[in-house]
């Protein structure tokens, strides 16, 4: 079977269908746009932004990217018989929740089920009813908890595999992956003064103060720092002689989530999200991954065995 994943990450873009190709062998994954479509066309929006970037409440009732989202995941699940694209047998949106919306996932849920409904209300009758069955039974929406960077921390070759040197160890909290947490007091005070090829960027002019922001660690005055996957991993790479002020880039990310040790993330940690997300693939694929079944506890909003009677999407 074809299975469709549509991320908001670029790392996730280039890793995803390999790496869960390795928990389901038997089946063709990949990302949407594809690497055709993104090779031909530069001006295509790559990857689709996130709506959850900030807090979505200011999304309510109005059209955001969630509707971007969906309208692609609609279009994977329907197919384009004018260019001869044979439907997806599964859709799958990929979002993070992010630590905006760390306090209300199911916020972030509402939002995406208005897209839906946005998405269907905006068609004809005859295409509507053919939409509205191929988002019930062909598309899901799954969020990566707080972000990507989150499994890496599960993997316990995880950070080494995107990069970290072998004499920073990473100084977690007892807490799940999903709850992510340092206790690492040098993290937690670092300023920008450790970053001096960054302090000796120009900012001068506009275009110079942007591309200065553009490479500001993400940890850096980020107040909530100690929650913060990817800013933990880009200081646990700390290089004051990188522009950057880190080793730390996507290109080390892919590497690692491309070889996530599968096994230990779905039997040896609580990853809810995560179950959820591979539970709903092997349901749909019939089949399930090379691990074995899932067990253990499934995030209630996106699990689809909690999903409500009347579904908008296979598992919401």
């Amino acid at each position: 079977m074809r299975v469709a994943v549509i991320p908001t990450g670029r790392m996730e873009w280039n890793a995803l269908p390999e790496a869960l190709s390795r928990l389901f062998p038997d089946h063709e994954f990949h990302s949407v746009p594809s690497v055709g479509e993104v090779a031909s066309n530069r001006d295509i929006g790559f990857p689709i932004p996130s709506f959850t970037s900030n807090d979505v409440t200011r999304f309510f009732d109005r059209e955001n990217p969630a509707d971007d989202l969906v309208q692609r995941a609609a279009a994977e699940a329907i197919g384009d018989r004018r260019r001869n694209r044979a439907p997806a047998d599964l859709v799958v949106v990929l979002d993070d929740l992010e630590l905006a919306n760390r306090h209300q996932p199911d916020a972030v849920i509402q939002v995406a089920q208005e897209a839906v409904r946005r998405h269907l209300a905006r068609l004809e009758f005859r295409t509507q009813e053919r939409t509205r069955k191929a988002l019930r039974e062909r598309v899901s929406l799954h969020l990566v908890v707080p972000m990507i960077e989150s499994w890496l921390f599960a993997d316990p070759r995880g950070p080494a595999n995107a990069g970290c040197p072998p004499d920073r160890t990473p100084r977690l909290r007892d807490v799940e992956p999903e709850d992510f947490e340092t206790h690492d007091d040098d993290y937690a005070a670092a300023t920008l003064h450790a970053c001096t090829c960054w302090q000796s960027l120009p900012a001068a002019r506009k275009a110079q103060q942007r591309r200065r922001n553009k490479l500001r660690p993400a940890w850096a005055g980020n107040l909530d720092r100690t929650r913060h996957p990817k800013g933990y991993l880009q200081w646990l790479c700390i290089d004051s002689s990188s522009k950057s002020c880190t080793t730390y880039d996507e290109s080390h990310g892919t590497q690692a989530l491309t070889v996530l040790d599968w096994q230990h993330l779905l039997t040896s940690v609580r990853l809810p999200y995560l179950r959820s997300l591979v539970a709903d693939i092997a349901d749909a694929l019939g089949q399930e991954p090379v691990v074995g079944p899932i067990e253990g506890h499934q995030a209630p909003l996106t699990c689809r065995k909690h999903a409500p009677t009347e579904v908008l999407l296979r598992n919401l």
